[in-house]
């Protein structure tokens, strides 16, 4: 009953992670008429800690492991006049050990597919209309592969803002999220998006970037049990390398946590970045 209950936390988790994809920074720029931005990227989630709503860490049983290897897909598109649609759609792979001498429980496939219009209002910022769609698989499997999807569409209106001060590049943005309900059970209700990051430039084609992710609930669940609060968190650090005029590569490292009853999570982020 014991590994029921943590296993049904977990779905909670990845669910809320997936939603909290740590990725490069938002800008307020948009592709050029007839451009195209092709992004791949490999993401490595390692899961530690179990921390309740009280902040108190609990030890997990020996043996004990989960992990997901995430593969994002992004591909964005300029119309012009200062428009700009894009898609992306995640490959997720997930493993769960309950502990020693227990066999892995494994789930692989497509998550949700996102939808996205973008359009600059100047130099300095932008709005975005993002609407999540529940593609990914949520039933019909084991309880990892019914984790890949949630079952429920979601629709975020945000604001990007940007401009260079003390020798960099500063970014803000600012949302809200509408959720549908989750098949699940275990969203985070509506919720806030709150970030900050920065480029910083360390040569002519080599940039550091970093940036402080949060995202606040103000219907959130916890095992379908109505919370509020922060719902996610993340500090991130990398570095980003223009190797030509068409190919970004960037790699980071992130920690977080997700939800008020959750895990300590570190991610681990490597991609490149392909304009036609």
């Amino acid at each position: 009953m014991k590994k029921l209950v943590i296993l049904a936390i977990i779905a909670m988790v990845v669910l809320q992670a997936a939603a909290f994809a740590v990725k490069l920074e938002e800008k307020p720029g948009v592709l050029g008429k007839g451009a195209w931005d092709l992004e791949a990227d490999l993401q490595y989630y390692l899961y530690g800690a179990y921390i309740n709503a009280a902040g108190t860490s609990t030890t997990m049983p020996g043996g004990y492991s989960f992990t997901e290897l995430s593969i994002p897909l992004a591909a964005y598109y300029g119309l012009g006049n200062n428009w700009q649609l894009g898609i992306a759609l995640p490959y997720r792979n997930l493993s769960y050990t309950p502990g020693t001498g227990i066999a892995a429980i494994t789930g692989s496939g497509l998550g949700d597919t996102t939808l996205s219009g973008k359009y600059q209002l100047n130099n300095m910022a932008a709005v975005e209309l993002d609407v999540k769609l529940g593609t990914g698989q949520h039933t019909g499997g084991n309880a990892i592969q019914d984790i890949l999807g949630t079952g429920s569409s979601d629709i975020g209106l945000k604001a990007v803002l940007g401009n260079a001060m003390w020798n960099g590049m500063w970014y803000g943005t600012i949302g809200y999220t509408v959720t549908g309900d989750d098949t699940n059970k275990s969203n985070m209700g509506d919720y806030w998006t709150l970030n900050a990051a920065c480029d910083y430039g360390i040569n002519k084609t080599l940039n550091f970037t970093g940036g402080l992710y949060s995202n606040w609930g103000c219907d959130g669940k916890t095992l379908n049990v109505a919370s509020a609060g922060i719902t996610a968190a993340a500090l991130k650090i990398g570095l980003e390398n223009q190797f030509n005029p068409n190919l970004l590569g960037r790699a980071s490292v992130a920690m977080g946590i997700y939800g008020k009853n959750t895990y300590a999570a570190t991610v681990i982020q490597a991609g490149l970045v392909y304009n036609l």
